[in-house]
């Protein structure tokens, strides 16, 4: 029996998404892709009630209710495509749903609202920061950890917004981002269209 996806031996049967009556033969690898894809899937709908929670709680004092997102790791050499973002460098070993998924999400809000500008290079600058290689794995999480904070507010509805330290933390993403590095470049046109969501 062979892989329906790329002719290797196949060693798991699925039922197939589009038809629950037709079986696919996956082999080791695909079978992996396979459920790498339904865990984060699962984080991504995760990601999304409880920021539907959270602004629940905020507005009318009910719900509250959190999803636990553990950090997951993916084998390096590997690529975790997510809705708008591709991870395949430093960052595959940290990845954390709570970080670079709600970057993620947020770009598909802020493209859905019509930003489309502001998403793109959202999603390119987490990429570019993933294959610098002139910044260390940490300040990379770092990176992309305050980012997320930051994507989350901008995608956020403008009343609940909390702007007053947002600026501060895209200074912070500057500081480590640098002056010299090759995302520098990438850095200072995304922070001038997220500065004036803030009033920056």
């Amino acid at each position: 029996m062979e892989c329906g996806q790329c002719g290797k031996p196949a060693l798991f049967v699925i039922a197939s998404t589009a038809d629950d009556n037709l079986k696919v033969a996956l082999c080791v690898d695909c079978n992996l892709k396979y459920e790498h894809a339904r865990i984060l899937e699962f984080f991504r709908l995760a990601s999304e009630y409880n920021r539907a929670s959270a602004g629940l709680h905020r507005s009318l004092g009910v719900g509250g209710f959190q999803y636990q997102l553990p950090r997951i790791t993916v084998p390096s050499g590997s690529t975790v495509a997510m809705t708008n973002i591709h991870i395949q460098g430093d960052l595959l070993g940290v990845l954390n749903t709570g970080t670079i998924q709600k970057v993620d999400n947020s770009v598909t809000v802020i493209r859905n609202e019509g930003h489309e500008e502001l998403a793109t290079k959202l999603a390119e600058f987490v990429e570019a920061v993933d294959q610098a290689t002139d910044l260390s794995t940490e300040a990379k999480q770092q990176v992309v950890e305050l980012l997320s904070v930051v994507s989350t507010e901008v995608a956020t509805p403008e009343r609940e917004r909390r702007s007053a330290g947002m600026l501060a933390i895209l200074a912070n993403i500057a500081t480590l981002v640098g002056t010299g590095t090759t995302i520098a470049t990438r850095w200072e046109p995304l922070r001038a269209l997220l500065a004036p969501v803030f009033g920056g």
